[in-house]
């Protein structure tokens, strides 16, 4: 029974494996892509709910977040195609988000949501 189990959990590491494209090490994903992306969405939204987001239409600071976040996106984007796999970034909606705190700190999240304090 006990080897078994082990044997199982072997094919099920085994399986769940995939190579980073960027450093070229493989990876356990234990959650597809799509689960990930929609959790994230969720708990980015409950995030941004519960802070002072500024407006970048009447803020200079996250009118600087958009514009840099808009150019590492792109960047991203192109980087991917460029290696023939633009299928990583599908379903990507990138959000860049200027969160008003004394603190020093910045998040990404799964699908592009990336958070950037005062």
């Amino acid at each position: 029974m006990k080897k078994s189990i082990h044997l199982l959990l072997l094919v099920l590491l085994i399986t769940g494996c995939t190579r980073n494209l960027i450093t070229g090490r493989k990876q356990l994903n234990l959650v597809s892509e799509s689960q990930l992306q929609m959790m994230a969405v969720d708990q980015y939204e409950q995030f941004l709910s519960e802070h002072k987001v500024l407006n970048p239409a009447t803020n200079k600071d996250a009118a600087m977040v958009q514009r840099v976040g808009r150019q590492i996106a792109d960047a991203v984007t192109q980087y991917y195609t460029q290696q023939g796999h633009p299928e990583i970034l599908e379903g990507y909606q990138w959000e860049f988000s200027t969160i008003e705190s004394p603190e020093a700190n910045a998040w990404a999240m799964p699908g592009g949501k990336v958070a950037v304090y005062t």
